[in-house]
């Protein structure tokens, strides 16, 4: 598999978002200022399927077929 690039975010909220709310609602509350985002990171990871979050279906989701050279979708 090719490198891949892994962004962790840290927010911070009064309730607990992961129980009640969508992804696209998370981004939401951290646009619209009910959620505070502490910190953001991304880092280049060369081997992505050996870090401990790497979530196996991203094998086909990233098949390297569906990819051009430039990461872009065919």
């Amino acid at each position: 598999m090719r490198p891949l690039t892994k962004t962790t975010i840290v927010f911070w909220s009064e309730e607990e978002p992961c129980s009640s709310l969508e992804f696209v609602d998370i981004g939401r509350e951290l646009d619209t200022g009910e959620f505070r985002c502490a910190h953001m990171i991304s880092e280049k990871i060369e081997n992505p399927e050996q870090d401990e979050h790497w979530d196996p279906e991203g094998e086909e989701f990233f098949r390297e077929e569906d990819w051009d050279s430039e990461g872009e979708e065919d």
